[in-house]
């Protein structure tokens, strides 16, 4: 026997087993577990892909009847748009994890081509004060110092910059 639901969905079972009236069958299905539920007495669970691309998570459980008759109660949960939103979800999300993979080393060669003028500006200004310290005035040495100073902060902004676009 089938519920109404089934019915309108599949037509009515008139005492076939559902591998004969669904899918033409004269035997179980390979896909399908229903039978080893009534082989084992063990409730199983399942996912199931059908032929005409509907997908179901299949619940079955076995009971008796008053006369003793072995019996199954099953429920079918037609989660087809689920696991297409889940499979689209999935691939959302591998072309995300790929785009910040992408951004990722960007960012990196970026950073790296940002830090070298400023590693020439520091270390040539270092120069400057090495070579020629005696013979400038204080002013001179602190302008310096500043050049340095400041491509040094530089340095440090792109370099946490970096680590930031990491997170």
């Amino acid at each position: 026997f089938a519920n109404r639901e089934f019915r309108q969905a599949f037509h009515s079972p008139d005492g076939r087993h559902c591998y004969e009236f669904r899918f033409g069958q004269s035997q179980p299905c390979p896909w399908c577990h229903t039978y080893d539920v009534l082989q084992t007495g063990k409730p199983h669970r399942w996912d199931l892909a059908c032929p005409d691309g509907r997908q179901f998570d299949v619940m079955a459980f076995p009971f008796t009847d008053e006369e003793g008759a072995a019996l199954i109660l099953e429920v079918d949960i037609d989660v087809t748009e689920r696991k297409g939103a889940e499979e689209k979800l999935a691939h959302q999300a591998a072309e995300l994890a790929r785009s910040n993979a992408d951004l990722q080393q960007f960012a990196y060669v970026a950073s790296h081509d940002l830090q070298e003028p400023l590693r020439a500006v520091a270390g040539f200004t270092k120069l400057l004060q090495e070579r020629y310290r005696d013979r400038l005035d204080a002013d001179a040495n602190d302008f310096i110092e500043f050049a340095v100073d400041g491509a040094r902060r530089a340095q440090r902004l792109i370099t946490d910059l970096l680590a930031y676009s990491r997170v």
